[in-house]
């Protein structure tokens, strides 16, 4: 008689997200999880990425993870996992994992009363930054949290949040995003991560806007004017 295995997930498995933020970087960059937990990779960024393990008891390996795709990895060997991007060798990354305490599957630890009933701090506003450690608990700052202290980031410091800023790395709002209707003139070598929706042949990527306001013949007309009036006055 033939017996069959079937291999059933600890109930006590716990998820765990990590965010791959608009300024290219995972969120969080460190994160300590139990064996069998699963971890859920979510690009928030504008272009795709790769979630690739370099190092660690075993390998793994997202491929392409579009823009708002998620890829996911259940972690069966404690140790620690190193990986990164492989298209953006910069982007590095740690996840340890841990034998429970409990040592019988459970992701309980022991809080030294005798009880290893110990909750997960709350996230109420879902960003993947417990609220003890949330400056913004009642904000969702995921994708635009580049300190990862859980608030939406004003990188152009104008008062405007990069969720709803047109240009959140321009602070007078001059950015590709806002050339339509403007009398402005992009300077090629400039760009920011909107410029692929645009017919700008700049390739440089430097987090900025930087334009070039044509002048218009009113302008030369007052210029004109003023340098007669002073030439006038000199008589």
């Amino acid at each position: 008689m033939s017996v069959i295995l079937v291999m059933i997930p600890s109930a006590s498995a716990e998820e765990h997200n990590v965010s791959i933020t608009d300024d290219m970087k995972f969120n969080p960059e460190d994160l300590t999880i139990n064996v069998e937990d699963t971890v859920t990779w979510t690009n928030n960024d504008g272009m795709g990425h790769t979630a690739t393990s370099t190092d660690g008891p075993a390998s793994f390996d997202s491929g392409n993870i579009d823009t708002g795709a998620t890829w996911s990895f259940t972690f069966t060997e404690a140790g620690t996992y190193n990986y990164t991007c492989d298209y953006h060798s910069s982007m590095t990354a740690s996840i340890t994992v841990v034998e429970s305490d409990g040592g019988d599957g459970s992701n309980d630890t022991d809080d030294g009363n005798g009880s290893n009933d110990t909750e997960e701090s709350p996230d109420s506003d879902n960003d993947g930054i417990s609220d003890e450690d949330d400056s913004c608990p009642e904000e969702d700052a995921s994708g635009h949290d580049a300190d990862a202290d859980g608030c939406i980031d004003d990188s152009d410091n104008d008062g405007v949040k990069n969720d709803v800023d047109v240009c959140p790395f321009d602070a007078t709002d001059g950015c590709i995003a806002n050339l339509e209707g403007n009398n402005e003139t992009f300077i090629e070598g400039c760009t920011d991560t909107r410029a692929e929706n645009y017919n700008s042949e700049a390739t440089d990527d430097d987090g900025g806007c930087q334009y070039a306001v044509e002048d218009s013949p009113s302008v030369g007309f007052l210029v004109a004017i003023s340098c007669l009036m002073v030439a006038l006055r000199r008589r």
